[in-house]
């Protein structure tokens, strides 16, 4: 009688993987990591996912300025169409005017230059963030991956 291979256990994903950015503009520091950064992605309570990400588009918009979107996403796969995200109709147009079509094409754009452009707030682009964390971390509880 042959064993069954035991089902292989996902990875447990911390906040760190899907942003590894955070290390470096969140408090952390290799010797004391922020705890709530470090701890499972799913641990989050769905009822305050929003809210973190939310803190999340906010810190990379303070602290990742000369970023290229595409850097402060690494987890959204290539072809992701932005156009399928869940955003108001301004927000949907602030993409379009700069031909953002998929998330390949947010590598083509820094934070600055897409926070300066006509039309657009910390308001507004911290509402295309917080899509953008939302879709980075249902990529990142999905087992993608960045390539």
């Amino acid at each position: 009688m042959t064993e069954a291979a035991a089902p292989e256990t996902p990875p447990t994903l911390v906040w760190t993987d899907a942003f590894p950015w955070l290390v470096g503009v969140a408090g952390l520091d290799a010797n004391q990591p922020d705890p709530r950064w470090s701890e499972p992605i799913a641990a989050t309570p769905d009822s305050e996912v929003p809210e973190v990400a939310l803190e999340v588009a906010q810190l990379a918009i303070q602290h990742r300025p000369t970023s290229h979107i595409g850097s402060v996403f690494p987890r959204l796969p290539d072809e992701l169409s932005l156009n399928n995200l869940d955003l108001p109709s301004r927000q949907r147009n602030v993409l379009r005017r700069h031909g953002l079509e998929t998330a390949r094409d947010l590598g083509t754009v820094t934070v600055t230059e897409l926070l300066t452009s006509w039309s657009v707030g910390p308001r507004v682009l911290e509402g295309i963030f917080t899509a953008l964390v939302e879709e980075s971390l249902a990529s990142a509880m999905s087992g993608a991956t960045a390539d």
